[in-house]
């Protein structure tokens, strides 16, 4: 379906004692994946919950190839795979950049849900968004 690729190198404070990212920060990136490839559709974040729209994780996977490591230069593919009436799944491919090495594969399952946390469908013009060929 949809796809977007960011590229950032793996700073300090995401590394242990031993230079290897430490796990929770994956997550985090998945994020910054997520909300770019959502921005480069037309829907920022932010102009979702000025509609009263929030978009929560429900269910997060990963699975660890190999270690990132201090100063690396990533590159993260987010593609969205499925898209409900009030649900979003993405998947995501992290590679360290030059050598072509798959280092995390992951996916994230996003509710759509109202201000009172009410699972809600996403408006319809989201929905037109998403499913329009790019």
């Amino acid at each position: 379906m949809r796809a977007h690729t960011i590229r950032f190198r793996v700073r300090y404070n995401e590394v242990d004692r031993q230079d290897v990212v430490y796990h929770g920060h994956y997550l985090a990136w998945f994020d910054m994946g997520r909300t770019e490839l959502l921005r480069d559709l037309g829907m920022p974040y932010k102009e979702m919950e000025d509609q009263g729209r929030l978009l929560v994780v429900t269910r997060a996977s990963l699975r660890y190839l190999a270690p990132a490591r201090l100063d690396d230069l990533l590159r993260l593919e987010t593609r969205l795979v499925k898209i409900t009436p009030a649900r979003l799944s993405f998947a995501y491919d992290l590679f360290r950049e030059g050598e072509e090495l798959l280092l995390t594969q992951g996916s994230t399952e996003l509710a759509c849900l109202d201000r009172d946390g009410k699972v809600r469908r996403l408006p319809p013009k989201i929905l037109d968004l998403l499913a329009a060929p790019r």
